[in-house]
């Protein structure tokens, strides 16, 4: 008894669907930034809305990568991991919350709110990324920021801030705990300087 062409075809496929020679590729792990969000402040209010703005960054920064400096020549990114979100955006997001659970403001909204803010806060991102220091991962944030009245184009004051915080260890968790703690540290700075200069209404 002849077997028909097509069913020898179809063999042949059901074989190449139960063994193939092209690897798996393995799965993301996918991280979010951490935070511990500050205590609601006792200060007084300030009669103001502040449009947070997602800070510009390279090419190389503005992405989902996690990144990672072995030396000092040399960026690359760990293997199988991405963030949630763009980094500049994580970053973004990462203030907001601080802000609102600070409560000092009447709101504090992003560059896509409808909301009337008349002070705005954009910001470089210049590093977000881990950095061996003599053998030793350190996760290190650098944000150039301005505050602007956006009523009268006015540029309220200028700061470069840099945060560094040591990794308990080498693995992706340890790594992402500490740009976590260090995202915390360039809130914290970053609403202290800000309130000095917001006009109280």
């Amino acid at each position: 008894m002849s077997v028909r062409p097509w069913l020898l075809a179809v063999a042949f496929l059901g074989g190449l669907s139960a063994c193939t020679v092209f690897p798996q590729p393995e799965p993301y792990q996918v991280y979010v930034l951490p935070s511990a969000p500050p205590e609601a402040s006792d200060a007084a209010a300030i009669n103001q809305s502040l449009r947070l703005e997602t800070p510009r960054a390279s090419r190389t920064l503005a992405s989902t990568r996690l990144l990672v400096m072995p030396s000092e020549q040399q960026l690359s990114a760990y293997e199988n991991a991405r963030w949630a979100d763009l980094a500049p955006v994580l970053v973004r997001d990462h203030l907001i919350e601080a802000f609102r659970e600070h409560g000092r403001l009447r709101a504090v909204v992003d560059e896509e709110s409808r909301v009337n803010a008349r002070i705005e806060l954009v910001s470089d991102l210049r590093a977000f990324h881990i950095e061996y220091v003599n053998g030793t991962p350190e996760a290190r944030i650098r944000l150039d920021a301005q505050l602007i009245h956006a009523g009268r184009f006015e540029a309220l004051a200028t700061r470069r801030f840099e945060v560094r915080e040591v990794s308990s260890g080498t693995s992706l968790d340890a790594v992402v705990s500490a740009l976590g703690r260090a995202a915390d540290e360039l809130a914290m700075q970053l609403m202290e300087w800000s309130y000095q200069y917001i006009p109280e209404s």
